[in-house]
């Protein structure tokens, strides 16, 4: 996630990365319809209490095809989030095994791309932990069970109570490096209290929902070149849309990425 912060000035100054041609966010999840996001010159995601609605492309001929079904997208609004307009599906679904192609035309230029749904997280356990010389600071351990084909996930958490999934520190996890049948990844849920400490916002004997999303390895590097730092300020990111992966042509700024999720619930002990 992106923020952009402005204190006593109207005017923002965006670094030069968000400064060139269309940024693209386009998603396919599994047994769900495309969502295709578009901006022009600015993040993918950005704050709601700034004037961004201008920036919002929604002149484009959007169409998604799975090599049997081509539609065309309508422009629709999603107010749950910026960008707030965006290009809705409803005919063509997510499913694995099938490859996606996405063609986008705005301003006499064609995008390209193309992506697949991966498959499901397999997660064959999960435990909580304490950290060792923090009291009352805890992580959760998830076991992943591995794979030969590359697998590439995102993580999401929230108070079961809650309704909005925030990033956890490790947000984006990856097999590259994992040889055994079984690999363990470490999720903690951090935040800076009163004193100017880190404090864990994993309560004990509390229900937490855990979120793991598969995605495609180009959609990792994009969110990989972008994080810039574990908090997802733009502290070292890159400054020029080209040193960021993509998988869309004409140096379209984003990704079109498949998705699948697994989502359960974990209480502290």
């Amino acid at each position: 996630m992106f923020f952009l912060l402005a204190a006593c000035s109207t005017e923002v100054e965006l670094p030069s990365i968000y400064e060139e041609g269309l940024t693209v966010e386009a998603i396919i999840e599994k047994d769900k319809t495309p969502r295709v996001y578009l901006t022009t010159s600015l993040p993918l995601v950005g704050n709601e209490d700034l004037d961004l609605v201008r920036a919002i492309e929604g002149n484009a001929k959007v169409e998604i095809s799975d090599g049997t079904i081509s539609e065309i997208a309508t422009f629709d609004a999603d107010n749950s989030r910026y960008p707030s307009r965006y290009y809705r599906f409803d005919t063509v679904v997510g499913e694995e095994g099938k490859v996606y192609q996405l063609k986008i035309t705005v301003g006499g230029v064609l995008y390209e791309s193309e992506t697949s749904i991966p498959l499901q997280p397999n997660i064959v356990s999960v435990t909580s932990v304490g950290v060792p010389g923090k009291e009352h600071n805890y992580n959760f351990k998830l076991v992943f069970k591995n794979s030969e084909i590359a697998q590439y996930y995102k993580i999401f958490i929230k108070l079961a109570h809650r309704s909005k999934y925030d990033e956890v520190d490790t947000f984006l996890v990856n097999n590259e490096l994992f040889t055994t049948d079984e690999y363990e990844v470490y999720i903690d849920y951090l935040f800076i209290n009163d004193e100017g400490y880190e404090q864990s916002k994993l309560y004990k004997d509390y229900w937490h929902d855990i979120k793991i999303v598969a995605i495609s390895k180009e959609e990792h590097l994009f969110w990989k070149a972008i994080k810039g730092d574990d908090t997802g300020n733009l502290i070292g990111a890159p400054k020029l849309s080209h040193e960021v992966q993509t998988n869309i042509t004409n140096n379209a700024f984003g990704y079109f990425g498949g998705t699948n999720e697994l989502v359960f619930r974990a209480r502290v002990k």
